[in-house]
């Protein structure tokens, strides 16, 4: 049987590695024990949630596609369980931070600051914010898309190179 070790170099970003790796890389996949899964979540379980989450995710997709699926005495030790979950220290709730937006009132001074720039972001931004288009959306834009004329743009639904979907 690999060890964990094999996996992680076949399969793991270099994140994963970092935080992964020291605890969990020179056992085999049977060996690991949910405590060496609390190990390795526990620095990183509050702060850095996203990552935690994902290495979680990760070494649970590891040690599943690894294992007997006929045995049913089986349990994955990187499943998020109520026992896990009750030894990790408590998350904070998120909290929200929305960009401060432009006061309405200072708005005409700022589009005549940004049309007077110059240039082809400050020309991309004002197209962004009368357009209420999404950045991607302008940044992609060909001048086929854009008619002159009417002032308006025809967005054309292309497909995510990350997600495949429109």
């Amino acid at each position: 049987m690999k060890s964990a070790d094999a996996y992680i170099r076949e399969h793991w970003s270099t994140w994963s590695k970092r935080y992964a790796y020291p605890t969990l890389g020179k056992l085999t996949v049977p060996e690991i024990k949910p405590s060496h899964i609390y190990e390795v979540l526990r620095p990183i379980w509050v702060e850095k949630r996203k990552t935690a989450n994902r290495v979680r995710g990760r070494i649970e997709t590891i040690i599943a596609k690894n294992v007997d699926v006929d045995d049913s005495d089986f349990r994955n030790p990187a499943e998020l369980t109520k026992q896990l979950r009750e030894r990790l220290p408590k998350r904070p709730k998120r909290v929200v931070r929305h960009h401060p937006a432009l006061p309405y009132a200072e708005a005409p001074q700022f589009m005549g600051d940004l049309s007077a720039a110059g240039g082809i972001a400050p020309s991309m931004l004002s197209f962004l914010i009368f357009t209420a288009c999404r950045t991607n959306e302008v940044v992609e834009a060909r001048w086929s898309e854009i008619d002159r004329n009417a002032l308006c743009s025809s967005k054309p639904r292309r497909v995510s190179a990350r997600s495949g979907r429109i």
